[in-house]
């Protein structure tokens, strides 16, 4: 219709060159002008009607993402909350393994007041995460990148937000859970308030509240990308599916790919839990000097240095696995299906 339109309109009328022409009476040129007004209509609806499929398109396609973002942000937050609260025990006891806290004293105060800071901004961390990482590999996907590589990148952008957000709070919280007080032995300070003092202390020099941003960047990152790129291949498999009842699938499958992701970024994990702590010197955060703490551990534990802490750190992946993924799938598919239902709707 655009180009029958087109053609109409610019083509002169019948079959005599325009300059051999002569002259039209007013009939003739009335005659004329209702030709081109017909010629024009199909034109203009052609025009409205590819406009109307090309906004349609772009609001769709606007809409999906809008949809993705917010339902990771909404699955982000669940993960995290239900992580917290359950798992905080395995973390403090990894936490005191690899810094080196007398046995005797690793199973107290399991919960102290160092979940708190974490609680607070793990929760807007998880969230920005998952809604970045969903919507960057939705995008890659689409644009014909390979969908494992698309999850890599995804991760690796999302980590730099959420780290920004959670960086401060995890080092409050390491310092927290390397702590131990009791009658003849302290650590650090292990009150909240303490916590806070030290904080605001901290604040002087604004990258002490960054120490340790590098480091869990370059340890969150390969960790993520590990699981995440695990865990989707595991979906793909039917190994699983054939073992486990569909309910459990995705309990299974995540506790899975997080035990792998410990194994495999354990020293990563070790080096940055000594630059977060007090009292390890020649320990950085700088990029450059990654591999360099890998050494220092090395150098004075030995290669078992690197897995400080592997038990209760296995113990934690695999149920932490289990609660991230198993409450991901729940979230993601009942928001999506929400603010899917809401959109139509409008």
């Amino acid at each position: 219709h655009v180009l029958a339109g087109i053609c109409l309109l610019a083509l002169p009328w019948g079959g005599t060159p325009v300059e051999a022409r002569p002259p039209r009476d007013a009939g003739s040129r009335a005659r004329v002008s209702r030709r081109a007004v017909f010629a024009a209509v199909p034109t203009a609806a052609a025009l409205a009607a590819t406009r109307g499929k090309l906004g349609a398109a772009t609001a769709a396609s606007t809409g999906t993402a809008a949809a993705e973002f917010v339902s990771g942000l909404l699955s982000g937050a669940g993960v995290s909350v239900a992580k917290q609260v359950v798992l905080y025990p395995f973390d403090t006891l990894r936490t005191r393994l690899q810094v080196g806290t007398p046995r005797r004293d690793l199973f107290r105060q399991l919960y102290n007041s160092g979940i708190v800071p974490p609680l607070l901004t793990r929760t807007p961390a998880s969230a920005i995460f998952f809604g970045c990482k969903d919507v960057l590999q939705r995008e890659l996907v689409a644009a014909g990148i390979d969908p494992s590589l698309s999850t890599t990148i995804a991760v690796l952008l999302a980590q730099l937000p959420k780290w920004l957000v959670r960086s401060p709070a995890e080092r409050l919280k390491t310092r927290s859970q390397a702590a131990v007080n009791t009658d003849d032995h302290r650590l650090d300070s292990n009150s909240l308030k303490d916590q806070l003092i030290d904080f605001k202390k901290d604040l002087k020099n604004p990258t002490s509240v960054f120490q340790g941003y590098f480091s869990n960047v370059a340890y969150a990152f390969p960790h993520d990308a590990v699981k995440f790129v695990t865990y989707e291949q595991l979906k793909k498999s039917s190994i699983i599916a054939n073992l486990v009842p569909k309910p459990l699938a995705s309990v299974v499958k995540g506790a899975i790919a997080a035990s792998v992701a410990e194994l495999l970024t354990s020293p990563l994990d070790v080096t940055r839990t000594r630059v977060m702590s007090k009292g390890f010197e020649g320990y950085s955060d700088k990029p450059s000097e990654i591999l360099g703490n890998v050494r220092r551990v090395v150098d004075s534990e030995g290669i078992e240095g690197l897995f400080a802490g592997i038990t209760p750190k296995l113990a934690r992946a695999i149920a932490g696995g289990a609660i991230q993924f198993a409450t991901l799938e729940l979230v993601k598919t009942k928001s999506t299906a929400a603010l899917t239902g809401a959109r139509e709707t409008r």
